[in-house]
This record gives C-alpha cells, structure tokens and sequence, in this order.
C-alpha cells in the first residue's frame, strides 16, 4: 500500500465512513504525544531524586544541585511554551537523558556530563531565556533558579 493511500485510510479511515471530526483528529495527534509526556513526566520523577540525593550527601556540590534544580524547574516552564520552544530549538527534555540513580557519585557523574557546555542540554537551558515570554517570566520569578517548583506554582506565576 503506498504512503498516501495509508495516509488516507489512516485520516479518513473506510471511505464509506465520513471524515474524522475536528476533536477525533485532536484526539489522535494527542495519542503521538504520550510518549513525550511519559518522558516529560519521568524526567521530573528522576531529577528531583537526584536533588533528594545531594541535599542528603555530606558535602553537597552547591553548583549541581543548583542546575538539577534549574533543571527539573525550566522542564516544567518548557511544557508551558512548547510550541515557542520546539519553534526555536531550544528543547531541554528532549536531549534529557537521564535514569533512576540514588547514588550520589552517579547522580554527581550525570550532573557534570549535563553541565558540560558542549552538551546539548546545557546549551539549551542557556539560551532558552532568548524567548521573550521565557525570559519576562524569569526576570519576574528569579527564586526559579534557589528552589524546586511544583507545577501548580509555576501554573499561578504564568
């Protein structure tokens, strides 16, 4: 089957049925998005381990713990300005690719290979403030680089 009439059957379906409504084909693109959410959601999970597990270490490393905070708190502003962000090429949760690690040299080890400034993440995270609505709201919010947000927080500074 070539790629359009696989296209077609896909956006039309049986060409006895009608089109796809608005809110199907709303609900479908949604469906390509879970893995990204599920991504999103994870990340979130594992980088506010990894601050539980520096602030709990004996001599805590102020510089990465300040960037997993950064971190875990410009992935929750990037979800509110996607669409800006992918535009622009700035995705920090994308190029994010982190496991579970409750061990402080691991969690340490990852930290300094995501805060090397050849690293895609860290050039990201440097340049997202280049957004006019990114960087309005950090001006206006400058505790975003002291402490972790929850996403409700973020949700009432927006």
């Amino acid at each position: 089957m070539n790629k359009i009439k696989r296209f077609e059957n896909v956006m039309w379906g049986d060409k006895s049925q009608k089109p796809y409504s608005k809110e199907e084909l709303l609900r479908r693109s949604r469906v390509e998005k879970i893995d990204e959410f599920d991504s999103y959601f994870k990340n979130l999970k594992i980088l506010k381990s990894y601050i539980n597990t520096l602030e709990k270490t004996y001599e805590i490393n102020k510089i990465m713990l300040s960037y997993a905070i950064i971190l875990h708190n410009f992935i929750i502003l990037e979800r509110y300005y996607i669409e800006l962000v992918e535009k622009e090429r700035y995705e920090i949760n994308k190029y994010l690719d982190i496991v579970e690690n409750d061990n402080s040299y691991g969690v340490s080890k990852k930290l300094i290979e995501l805060y090397d400034p050849e690293h895609k993440v860290r050039n990201n995270v440097e340049a997202i403030d280049r957004l006019k609505p990114i960087d309005d709201f950090l001006k206006d919010n400058p505790e975003i680089y002291k402490r972790v947000f929850t996403e409700d927080e973020i949700d009432m500074l927006i």
